[in-house]
């Protein structure tokens, strides 16, 4: 079959929706399948344009090994306003459309085109492609954009509410498929018009063989390299450094802890507040949190087995609107999670049902640092192997891409029954 991918995230992304589309891409391609995918230049999760791409501008072919892709210009916001992010997504929208035709152009016929939102803008061309040729449109949420913008109160104008909300739901109804990757997500989307019958549940996968506990060796060489000293247990944060994490409170909870020693906070990652974080933690004086440039996939299982507690913090606004996609990877590892997830949130049931981790209440500082002192003293040895016996049977990559591979089998088959 002959995939077509839209989004505005792809690889060398090494973390967020780029790090999933780019491995979606070669699952597809290492099962025989074509694949061509619309894209911008790589920003994530620096939110500007990677250095091996700078100074390109205009349009931009690259004919992979086995695949290709298109990339589009497309405007980046320099802050965190809503307005920026809307003027981002217009922008893909509309450049994106001529590297459209030129796919459609350069390959005449696509069974399966993908949109991944956000951007929620990103379904129009599909929906056009589908009333045009009959091609299956497969609509994934990653991330309930339009809603996460409101309760975040990025999106105030209530005109502006109402036209994003018609879009959304137009793209929704056109879609044959709309997939995403949470249960309470799929509530959401249930609540918004799709036919229960139309959703189909894609979670974010996790390589298991490959982000699994490995030598010691390997991890005291990472800790050294990092500046890390070997008699220090770590507190990690690693991933994207934006709005809707609620990082902040990891300046409040190394304050709280800045008397126990031989405790180290360690933030590995990225993103628009990033550098208000350090100079917050520089303007108090913190010796007990170190931060460290986003660290590459091949090191990520050192990385993440060098934790003694991984933390997921989260706002209460973002409750359920966006899974963390950093869980099963923690989980993966056999690490333990200490998230802030408000009662019967989808992920305060993950971990507290399933004994996989710790959960605290959102935006509390107080909260996570008394969990951080209770976690560190316990044994923690059996949450680490639930947790990964959790990833196996849950998040295992081909697990999950296999019941997509079987989803678009049966979506273009019946296409073409119908058709006969």
């Amino acid at each position: 079959m002959r995939f077509l991918f839209i989004s505005y995230n792809f690889s060398p992304e090494k973390t967020g929706i780029g790090k999933y589309n780019g491995e979606w891409a070669e699952w597809l391609v290492d099962k025989g399948h074509s694949v061509d995918v619309i894209t911008s230049y790589p920003y994530y999760p620096e939110w500007k344009v990677h250095e091996d791409y700078k100074g390109k501008i205009g349009y931009m072919v690259e004919r992979k090994e086995r695949f290709n892709v298109f990339r589009c210009p497309m405007y980046i916001p320099k802050g965190k306003g809503g307005f920026g992010r809307l003027l981002s997504d217009f922008s893909f929208a509309a450049t994106s459309f001529f590297a459209f035709l030129g796919a459609i152009l350069l390959n005449k016929r696509y069974d399966v085109v993908v949109a991944v939102s956000p951007s929620m803008l990103n379904g129009i061309l599909p929906t056009i492609l589908k009333r045009t040729t009959g091609t299956a449109f497969v609509y994934h949420i990653q991330d309930l954009q339009l809603d996460a913008a409101v309760e975040l109160g990025l999106i105030k104008n209530k005109m502006l509410e109402k036209i994003l909300l018609y879009i959304e739901k137009f793209q929704l109804k056109s879609s044959s498929v709309v997939s995403s990757i949470s249960e309470r997500m799929r509530q959401k989307i249930v609540e918004k018009g799709v036919s229960p019958d139309n959703y189909f549940m894609l979670e974010n996968w996790v390589d298991t063989e490959f982000i699994k506990p490995g030598p010691v060796e390997k991890i005291l060489e990472l800790k050294a390299e990092l500046g890390i000293p070997l008699d220090r247990r770590i507190i990690l944060y690693s991933g994207n450094l934006g709005i809707k994490q609620g990082i902040e409170i990891l300046i409040d909870i190394a304050g709280l802890l800045k008397s126990e020693e031989d405790w180290l906070f360690v933030v590995c990652g990225d993103g628009m507040a990033r550098e208000g974080l350090i100079a917050e933690a520089k303007r108090t004086d913190l010796k007990n949190i170190l931060f460290c440039p986003l660290q590459s996939y091949q090191r990520l299982p050192q990385l993440l087995q060098m934790a003694d507690i991984h933390l997921i913090p989260q706002k209460k606004a973002a409750a359920d609107l966006v899974l963390p996609s950093k869980l099963s990877g923690i989980l993966s590892i056999g690490g333990v999670v200490i998230a802030c997830a408000e009662e019967n949130t989808e992920l305060y049931n993950i971990i507290r049902q399933n004994n996989i981790g710790y959960t605290v209440e959102p935006e509390n500082p107080s909260a996570l640092a008394r969990t951080i002192r209770h976690v560190m003293k316990s044994d923690t040895l059996v949450v680490g192997q639930n947790a990964r016996e959790f990833a196996i049977k849950r998040f295992g990559k081909d697990l999950v891409l296999s019941r997509f591979g079987e989803l678009v089998y049966n979506l273009v088959n019946f296409r073409e029954m119908k058709g006969r």
